[in-house]
Formats: structure tokens, C-alpha cells, sequence
């Protein structure tokens, strides 16, 4: 006998082409999964879509009649701590982005010391 605790719903998001994509909320046994089926959530990669609807943006939906499916899937607990864990890992890929980006710098300042050094040569007493 499966006694499991199932939910399901289906919302409409915005896409750049106009055409909505189909969300899928599945909460099975306390677990909340969301599905998309544009490309990147077709191929389960983060997708805006997913992102913005499990952080509440309702401006995402494509249908405003299903605000209030959104909000009251949104007060699970369940749908809480996902939230939570996604924000959590976005706050992580900001800071991975900004350490990327002084890197980055990093390495185009020694790439121009390097250039330098072979345009303009070394003194043999200052490499001493």
C-alpha cells in the first residue's frame, strides 16, 4: 500500500518569445520539486523561471490569475526551505562571480607584465 503525500500543480511563466512555459510544482511526501520545460530546465541547469517563481516573483507568471496558486504554494515549508537552499546557493555563485572577477583582473595585470618584460626586456642586474 503507498501511502505517499502528493501535490501538484501546474503554472504558466513568461519567456522571451512570448509562448509560457509550463512549471511544474511536485511536492511528494515533503519534498518540493520544481520542473520547467524550457531548454536549461529541460536539461535540469538553474533556470530563471524556476529561480524567480520559488522566490515569489510573481511579475514571472505568464496568467495573473494564478497568483494566488503561486503564493499559497509558496507558504510550505517545504517550498520555504528550498527557497532558502536556492538563496543560499545564489549568494554563493555572487560571490564565486566577484572572487572571478578580481581574478580575472589578476591575471590580465601579470599577462601585461609579461608582454612588458618581453617588449622592453630585463636589465640582467635587476632580475638579481
Amino acid at each position: 500500500m503507498n501511502h505517499q503525500k502528493k501535490m501538484k500543480t501546474n503554472l504558466l511563466a513568461k519567456s522571451s518569445s512570448g509562448n509560457p512555459y509550463s512549471i511544474t510544482f511536485e511536492q511528494i511526501n515533503g519534498t518540493l520539486r520544481v520542473h520547467c520545460d524550457c531548454k536549461a530546465g529541460v536539461l535540469q541547469q538553474q533556470c530563471k523561471h524556476r529561480r524567480a517563481l520559488i522566490a515569489g516573483d510573481v511579475t514571472m507568471l505568464f496568467d495573473e490569475a494564478q497568483i494566488s496558486e503561486l503564493q499559497s504554494i509558496l507558504t510550505s515549508d517545504a517550498a520555504k526551505q528550498l527557497s532558502l537552499a536556492v538563496s543560499n546557493c545564489e549568494s554563493e555563485l555572487d560571490r564565486l562571480e566577484k572572487e572571478k572577477s578580481r581574478l580575472n583582473a589578476q591575471e590580465k595585470a601579470v599577462k601585461r607584465s609579461i608582454g612588458a618584460l618581453l617588449s622592453g626586456g630585463l636589465n640582467p642586474s635587476s632580475a638579481k
